[in-house]
């Protein structure tokens, strides 16, 4: 059983520490990046069924059907990774917004939604090839000929 805790986990080790901003994941910012991958994948039909918390009576998780091989799991969490990407750059170029309205800014306020920026454009460019290498198609293909020789 595959959950989007487990996605969770995966999107958890593409985030470097100085990117790592509290309340930026997001149940619903998972599922979204659980359905681009599968997308991506050609996986047509995906459920999620709610896993309550015994104790505290709410949705703490959902069961992701179907279940996901490991290497689909790990596209999902780097679709997850892109999405939290974009919400922390819209959240740094918010505070940078607010901050300079005031009397000076900071040029360092500026410069990490660039940094954010180069980061999403860097996974773009990966999640193709990781998902022409988990459908099969990442093969290289030609002929070749040898001239000359006995």
């Amino acid at each position: 059983m595959v959950t989007t805790d487990d996605i969770k986990a995966m999107l958890e080790t593409c985030i470097p520490e100085d990117m790592r901003a509290d309340g930026l994941v997001e149940v619903d910012m998972l599922k979204l990046g659980i359905i681009d991958a599968c997308c991506a994948l050609g996986i047509e039909d995906v459920e999620f069924i709610a896993i309550e918390n015994p104790e505290t009576g709410e949705t703490d998780s959902y069961e992701i059907i179907p279940d996901l091989t490991l290497a689909q799991q790990r596209l999902a969490g780097y679709f997850c990774y892109l999405l939290y990407l974009e919400k922390l750059k819209l959240s740094l170029n918010q505070d940078a917004i607010n901050f300079s309205t005031l009397t000076f800014s900071i040029k360092g306020l500026e410069k990490r939604p660039e940094a954010v920026n180069d980061q999403i454009y860097m996974v773009r460019r990966y999640l193709q090839d990781q998902v022409d290498r988990i459908n099969g198609s990442a093969a290289i293909l030609g002929t070749a000929k040898m001239f000359g020789g006995d």
